[in-house]
């Protein structure tokens, strides 16, 4: 099983205010809507932020936002709607991305996050 990351996970490893325990045989991806969020943001980020931004693309897979991904998280929302719980869509879309590649989505949004049911975390 991989790990995704979610964008708050990747701009407090940007900051140096987290480091990241990964271990090492673990796969590593982003999802393409993760990548929006971050290089949205990453201008106004130091100098070194942005070249270890650049290292991370180069060597990280991105997976992309397909139909299956779409489906999915308008399903979850769908489920989340009806319980009376919200989710932003561009975090319904992670966690759809998360779920599709059976990956655990390394986030620290557990409140919104651990709604959906059925989505690995760490």
């Amino acid at each position: 099983m991989g790990v995704l990351f979610d964008a708050d996970i990747l701009i407090n490893i940007l900051r140096g205010a987290t480091k990241s325990s990964l271990d090492p045989d673990e796969e590593l991806f982003l999802s393409a809507l993760t990548v929006f969020e971050v290089e949205s943001g990453i201008a106004r980020m130091s100098t070194a932020a942005r070249r270890t931004w650049c290292d991370l693309l180069a060597v990280t897979a991105i997976l992309p936002l397909t139909k299956e991904e779409a489906l999915l998280a308008a399903r979850v929302a769908a489920r989340l709607d009806d319980a009376g719980l919200k989710v932003a869509s561009p975090d319904l879309l992670i966690a759809a991305t998360a779920m599709t590649h059976d990956c655990a989505l390394m986030t620290n949004n557990k409140r919104h996050f651990g709604r959906i049911e059925g989505l690995k975390m760490r």
